[in-house]
């Protein structure tokens, strides 16, 4: 009876310290994936933008160019918001690697406990 009961509170202690870690862990996770989630949009946008842009330079190459495709070009890149992107982008790949950075120490934390000889190893 008394080894059950040491085993149910090392499982129960367990079950605490794993509740904490994916906690530690979560957090950073989820501005990782916001800020991923944003340098994709971002780069979609880019992407029609750069797409559009060469159409056009084409077109002035060419001398095929058209009202509609100046429009297009003003329309996106006003939609765009460079300058607004130029300042986020950065910001958003910087909190990224922060995160990445908080789930790593709490990983190495939770290997030196478990492994107290990490180092030697």
């Amino acid at each position: 009876m008394e080894i059950k009961l040491r085993d149910a509170q090392q499982i129960k202690a367990i079950g605490r310290l794993a509740e904490e870690v994916a906690h530690e862990i979560n957090t950073p996770a989820q501005y990782i994936g916001d800020n991923l989630r944003f340098l994709k949009d971002a780069f979609d946008e880019l992407q029609e933008l750069i797409q559009c842009q060469e159409q056009l330079l084409k077109g002035f190459k060419t001398n095929t160019w058209t009202d509609n495709q100046v429009a297009e070009a003003e329309k996106l890149s006003k939609a765009v918001e460079a300058d607004c992107l130029a300042t986020e982008i950065p910001n958003a790949i910087s909190d990224a690697l922060d995160g990445i950075e908080r789930v790593t120490r709490v990983v190495l934390a939770l290997r030196e406990r478990s492994l107290p000889n990490f180092e030697e190893l």
